[in-house]
């Protein structure tokens, strides 16, 4: 996918999100979370060695462990009733 259809994408879960928080408001919290780059675990199975290397190196500087993410994931779900986190958005 292309930075621009990456864009795109984004832009289109964040209108959907806003519609579902104000269609669904008092009765369900809708937030949305952007991680950044997160170490992906799939490394091993990429069989272009040079790609696999670049990745790693990337991984190694930039990636953060996918546990920040549910710790991320978790923070938003036990944030009491009377408070919404619209959006939710980290890197490392």
């Amino acid at each position: 996918m292309t930075a621009r259809g990456a864009g795109r994408v984004k832009a289109a879960v964040q209108a959907l999100s806003d519609g579902l928080r104000q269609e669904f408001a008092g009765k369900l919290r809708v937030t949305v979370i952007w991680p950044g780059f997160t170490d992906p675990n799939f490394l091993g199975h990429v069989r272009d060695d040079a790609l696999r290397l670049q990745m790693e190196e990337a991984a190694a500087k930039f990636a953060m462990d996918p546990k920040a993410v549910a710790r991320a994931i978790a923070y938003a779900i036990e944030q009491p009733d009377d408070l919404i986190l619209t959006v939710l958005s980290f890197d490392r």
